[in-house]
């Protein structure tokens, strides 16, 4: 059941403690009508900024390097053509632009959803940042650590979410890694890691 703010506020955020809450978003209406169907219909001709990379490793370390994706705009419906195989095209495509990019890209969606207010209220304020993900089995996310809160609306399908405690920290090291991002070249349909020397390095946490 949703919680009431104050008892999701104290048993959960304050307690750094993860919860799944059923029914909270039961009264959205993209609950039924994000189809591909749909979303070939309402956001087709829209432009969206999609991650690419050869393997599925979004923001990876490939070897001394921390690797970005492959970073373009197209039309929402070329992206669901790659998803669906339609347009035959190497790599692992994954609509996952971190610029509260429901909001920037996406308004076609906006009448299909509304703000959690358990959550407004728990925080004083909505939220900052409202993200849209999309993508398959494929797509992985290094381990990481976010400095804010987050939750994660499931439309459809499922995402695996691997979480370690606070009190885990001292296990875990940081290292610095030199900056690359990958390239794809389009005639040779081919990936390519290109490095930048003059980027600050990136500090990640390692199991």
């Amino acid at each position: 059941d949703v919680p009431d703010p104050l008892v999701f506020y104290r048993d959960y955020v304050a307690a750094n403690k993860p919860v799944i809450i059923k029914g909270a978003i039961d009264g959205w209406s993209a609950l039924k009508k994000w189809t591909n169907e749909y979303l070939y219909e309402k956001m087709g001709e829209h432009d969206v900024t999609i991650d690419s990379t050869p393997d599925g490793h979004g923001d990876a370390v490939k070897s001394e390097y921390f690797v970005t994706p492959v970073e373009r705009q197209m039309k929402f419906a070329d992206f669901l053509d790659r998803l669906t195989g339609k347009i035959d095209e190497p790599g692992v495509h994954y609509c996952q632009h971190q610029n509260s990019s429901f909001l920037e890209e996406f308004s076609p969606l906006w009448d299909d959803v509304h703000e959690l207010q358990f959550s407004s209220r728990a925080f004083g304020q909505a939220p900052d940042a409202v993200n849209f993900w999309m993508g398959n089995e494929k797509t992985v996310s290094s381990l990481h650590h976010d400095p804010y809160e987050n939750i994660y609306g499931m439309i459809a399908g499922e995402k695996h979410f691997l979480l370690f405690p606070p009190t885990d920290f001292y296990w875990l090291s940081q290292k610095k890694f030199k900056k690359a991002h990958y390239e794809y070249d389009e005639k040779k349909k081919e990936y390519a890691i290109v490095h930048e020397p003059d980027h600050p390095q990136a500090t990640l946490f390692t199991a």
